[in-house]
């Protein structure tokens, strides 16, 4: 039996909570801080890292959870970027992370519950394009799919990258599968022949997946294995893994970091006209 609930958490802060008592799993969605996951529980495991210090202050980033990446994946050169001739500027990731989301549907009895994002004032003077975001949750025993609508409002074509990025906790190791011949190392900025194991280093690593030949990837943690899946669209896969802080995220992307400059691996919207895709995190116990 689902339940859709608004609680607080841990920390104090108001979330959204959906959960199967039966089956424990339940994830809780943080609406007013850029509608981000703040937890995924699948059969009673807990999966996600959140780094509680940095999640407590709403001056920074939050280090944890699953972020959501639009209309920018990576970095922008100095945050930076031009259209139509005019300069914009947006942090790492984009706005969507920035500005809060709004709870729009619900339904118990399939497990589901709808956040969305619409453009304001505010986020056109940073990304110049009306918009509506429409992402919809779907719990089950031991999987959550996101199913995500990307709507262009404005009168011209609408360029964007998307992308999510999951840190996922690290309880006692981790060895990460793809298929893939080149990536880009995050740290060194130089491509590389792929690793035959991820992560390969003690420390960091930091891997931007060029050639993707599966619509997943696979981690196995010990205890238990995860699958990320996701739709045709998102054509990269970002690995970031830091021992210290026991995390690894694996992160689908739709385009490469810098990609309003370059113009390059955009995905365009005509007006009026909207884009559909979705991801899914599958737990195998």
């Amino acid at each position: 039996m689902y339940k859709i609930e608004r609680i607080h958490d841990p920390y104090g802060y108001p979330v959204y909570s959906l959960y199967n008592s039966e089956t424990g799993s339940a994830v809780e969605i943080n609406d007013q801080r850029g509608g981000i996951l703040t937890r995924i529980l699948l059969q009673g495991k807990d999966l996600l890292h959140l780094d509680g210090e940095i999640y407590k202050d709403k001056e920074k980033y939050i280090r944890g959870g699953v972020p959501i990446l639009f209309p920018c994946v990576g970095k922008l050169k100095d945050d930076t970027y031009t259209l139509d001739e005019k300069e914009y500027h947006l942090p790492i990731h984009g706005l969507a992370r920035n500005f809060p989301w709004k709870l729009v549907g619900k339904n118990e009895e399939k497990g589901e519950m709808v956040l969305e994002l619409n453009s304001t004032e505010e986020t056109l003077k940073i990304y110049p394009f009306e918009f509506n975001l429409n992402f919809t949750y779907i719990l089950q025993e031991n999987s959550l799919k996101i199913l995500q609508e990307y709507k262009n409002l404005s009168k011209k074509p609408m360029p964007f990258s998307s992308g999510f990025h999951p840190y996922f906790r690290i309880p006692e190791q981790v060895d990460v599968r793809i298929r893939a011949s080149k990536v880009l190392n995050t740290i060194s900025n130089e491509i590389e022949k792929c690793p035959k194991k991820i992560p390969d280093v003690e420390k960091e690593a930091g891997y931007l997946v060029l050639d993707n030949q599966e619509k997943e990837v696979r981690a196995d943690f010990g205890a238990y294995k995860l699958t990320v899946a996701f739709d045709d669209v998102f054509r990269y896969l970002l690995i970031w893994y830091v021992e210290t802080e026991k995390f690894i995220c694996l992160e689908p992307w739709t385009g490469k970091p810098d990609a309003l400059n370059s113009k390059e691996t955009l995905l365009w919207i005509q007006p009026g006209e909207n884009l559909k895709t979705w991801i899914e995190i599958k737990l195998d116990m």
